[in-house]
């Protein structure tokens, strides 16, 4: 059987990991299975961490049509590019995860940093983690802050939010507005928050909702 033969083995495949096949270019077509919306078919999870040489336009392509809930390790690979994260947002996955904490996008700004939230999938994402380093913006953000405080508030299905280095980008008022429409949350991190950003925060938040604040000295 030809490795670009569809196995009918695989047919219903759901999770697959490559982690660490650091020579990998691109994902053989024998492990993707052909997606079928009615038959429920096509991969939920794939895992790519340290796939250094991995194609990710042709991965994306490959990937266009398939129930993508989880692209684990897609913004830590050292060659993603602005295009490769815009095109990963416009194939509307429906994601469930993802985190942004650690991305490999040297200078990610504040504006692409909003881009890519407003299109991420409202009705199902639960879980996301913005970048720890806080994003590239001009002395004054205002506006894109305005705008970033609207593209969180929108994703009401929201379990979980890790704001990292972003959170202090926020004024109270916006902290609130931004958290106090996801009223599933069970955890919410941020860090280096003011005294009257932490108030803001625990006015709003779900009485289930944990609040934890990484103090950091060498904050930007």
């Amino acid at each position: 059987m030809s490795s670009e033969t569809e196995s009918p083995l695989l047919q219903h495949l759901l999770r697959l990991e490559v982690n660490n096949c650091t020579a990998l270019v691109r994902l053989p077509a024998c492990l993707i299975p052909r997606p079928s919306v009615a038959a429920g078919r096509g991969l939920r999870k794939l895992s790519l961490h340290n796939c250094a040489c991995l194609d990710l336009s042709l991965l994306l392509t490959s990937l266009s049509g398939h129930p993508i809930e989880d692209l684990d390790g897609l913004p830590k690979l050292p060659q993603l590019t602005q295009d490769n994260l815009l095109e990963f947002t416009k194939l509307n996955f429906p994601l469930r995860k993802l985190s942004l904490s650690i991305i490999s996008l040297s200078g990610l700004t504040l504006e692409l940093l909003v881009r890519l939230i407003q299109l991420l999938p409202a009705r199902s994402l639960q879980e996301l983690d913005l970048p720890l380093r806080r994003a590239v913006c001009d002395p004054d953000p205002s506006a894109l802050v305005e705008e970033l405080v609207e593209a969180v508030a929108r994703l009401e299905h929201l379990v979980s939010i890790d704001l990292g280095g972003q959170a202090v980008l926020f004024s109270p008022p916006q902290l609130a507005r931004a958290c106090g429409r996801l009223s599933s949350l069970a955890s919410l991190c941020a860090e280096n928050l003011s005294r009257s950003q932490e108030e803001s925060l625990k006015s709003i938040l779900p009485p289930k909702c944990t609040l934890r604040i990484r103090y950091y000295c060498d904050a930007e």
